[in-house]
Parts: structure tokens; sequence; C-alpha cells
């Protein structure tokens, strides 16, 4: 590493060491989780998060909302058919 560069940074200026989101790792959540009541914390969050979110149906008014509003107002930028399959496909991921 270049001297003077402060850990976790990588030369051309991004962040290194931030991990996380995308599947990508981050060794403060392992540490943490590596903790099994942390861990259980983290596990209860994610049902709790789930059920707010999709159990609910929160997430699918969410994206009707979204669908609805590219339809009525971006439908010259958009073909409403595009709009329709694309909300459709996350539908399908929302399960």
């Amino acid at each position: 590493m270049p001297s003077g560069m402060p850990d976790g940074e990588r030369p051309e200026g991004g962040p290194g060491g931030m991990g996380g989101g995308m599947g990508g790792s981050n060794v403060l959540v392992e540490r943490f989780t590596a903790v099994e009541e942390w861990a259980d914390l983290v596990e209860q969050a994610k049902a709790d998060l789930t059920a707010d979110l999709f159990d609910s149906g929160y997430a699918e008014e969410v994206l009707d909302q979204w669908e609805s509003m590219l339809t009525d107002r971006a439908g010259d930028l958009v073909d409403a058919a595009t709009v329709r399959e694309e909300a459709d496909a996350i539908r399908a991921k929302l399960g």
C-alpha cells in the first residue's frame, strides 16, 4: 500500500474494506453475528422487517403506487406495457 494511505482506502480513492450489500463481505457484520446472542437479534430483526414490508402487503402497495405513477405521468417516456411487465416481475420476486 502506498505510504500515507490510510488502511481501508484504495489507491484510486474508492472505499476499501467497506463490503456489505450486494453479497459482499463485511468484517464488522461477521464479528457482530459471530456472537450467538447478537446473531439471534439480527435474525429477529430480519423476520420483523420481512413481516413489516412483505407479509403485510406494504411492499406491494408501494409497487402499485410506483406502477401507477409511471404509467400516468411518464407514459411518454416508458411504454405502459413495459412498466406492467417490470412490475409483474417484481411482484413475482415479492412472492
